[in-house]
């Protein structure tokens, strides 16, 4: 569903784009973008209920061995240490 709306966002912003400024001119964008730029913060705030108290976070978890070799100089002090 989000991937299909932003797909159609995308493909029919752009034709209605080109026929609005074609039609009128580029400063009718703004009878679009305006009302939908104020509206949007009203309806974000609305809809999302305030927090109450500080946010619990997970415990860190240890992270795991990287499955990459170390670079070449680790690899190298590591044959040193070996050595001596």
């Amino acid at each position: 569903m989000f991937s299909f709306t932003g797909a159609a966002g995308a493909s029919t912003d752009q034709v209605l784009g080109g026929l609005l400024t074609d039609a009128l001119s580029w400063h009718w964008i703004f009878l679009i973008n305006l009302p939908i730029g104020l509206v949007t913060p009203a309806v974000v705030l609305s809809a999302c209920p305030p927090t109450a108290g500080p946010v619990s976070r997970p415990a860190p978890m240890p992270s795991a061995p990287h499955p990459s070799p170390p670079p070449a100089h680790r690899r190298q002090a590591a044959l040193h240490k070996r050595a001596a």
